[in-house]
């Protein structure tokens, strides 16, 4: 079967300078010899000449600073890389993660869904928990927070997680900006939130979740394999070198497990 890896994002790094982009195409070519992507933005194409071991390079517009136009960035790179992608499978990753294990294993080896049933893949995306926030947790967003800084799956599913460009054009930017000024919404939550609303349940409101809060696990393990960062799925951000998997806020996934062996009325192994 043929995978594709696409790596998305900057290429350099102000606040930790840094050759981070080649030390993570290394990582990937330690376990992958398949078709390997680079997608950025205009302004990093002098960066993206010294790098070695990659097939295409995509380049796409930079909308410029501030909260909606990152969402953006990220989206217009993730777009762009996964269009250019053959594979049947893909990963779709950071510039700065490094990943010394084949992740495309993972897919497919969870299909249950829960009773509520909230999937919006044809299989499940297999993600990290560093960043996948536990319902209920301290945080003050803590539903709907999927971590986006990798994601593994079918083509068809990848797609469909980067498909939301349309509904976040037709939020309004001051909208949007009075909702982070307050710490209202984040990248995860409107990200994950878009995908429900267009997949799953077509009155979701990602500016009022109450509605479906109590249904957040469900959420989570009807569209998701949540893995250890560090341990299973064995990643790194090199941005973020020093961040621990067991933040009490993050979801484990040994507990991630236990709540989907519960909700989906299977054993836990």
């Amino acid at each position: 079967m043929q995978c594709s890896v696409v790596l998305r994002g900057s290429l350099f790094f102000p606040k930790r300078p840094g050759h981070y982009t080649q030390n993570v195409i290394d990582s990937i070519r330690s376990w992958h010899n398949g078709e390997l992507i680079v997608s950025t933005w205009h302004d990093q194409i002098e960066q993206a000449r010294s790098l070695y071991g990659i097939d295409k390079l995509v380049v796409s517009p930079d909308p410029g600073d501030g909260p909606l136009q990152q969402m953006q960035r990220q989206l217009n790179s993730y777009r762009a890389g996964v269009s250019a992608a053959t594979g049947e499978q893909i990963l779709v990753t950071r510039t700065d993660i490094v990943h010394f294990r084949n992740l495309f294993e993972f897919i497919g080896k969870d299909l249950e869904r829960s009773t509520v049933n909230f999937g919006s893949f044809r299989q499940k995306l297999v993600i990290g928990n560093i960043m996948t926030i536990a319902p209920g947790s301290s945080e003050k967003i803590n539903t709907f927070r999927a971590c986006d800084w990798y994601q593994c799956g079918w083509a068809e599913d990848i797609h469909r997680w980067c498909s939301i460009h349309e509904e976040l054009a037709v939020i309004p930017k001051q909208v949007l900006d009075v909702a982070w000024s307050r710490e209202d919404i984040c990248t995860e939550k409107l990200w994950f939130s878009l995908v429900l609303q267009k997949y799953a349940r077509k009155d979701f409101d990602w500016q009022n979740t109450s509605q479906y809060d109590a249904f957040a696990w469900h959420a989570l393990v009807d569209n998701f394999t949540v893995l250890d960062s560090i341990s299973t799925a064995r990643t790194l951000n090199l941005n973020w070198a020093f961040q621990p998997q067991r933040l009490a806020c993050y979801v484990t996934e040994k507990q991630f497990n236990h709540v989907r062996a519960d909700l989906c009325g299977v054993q836990y192994s």
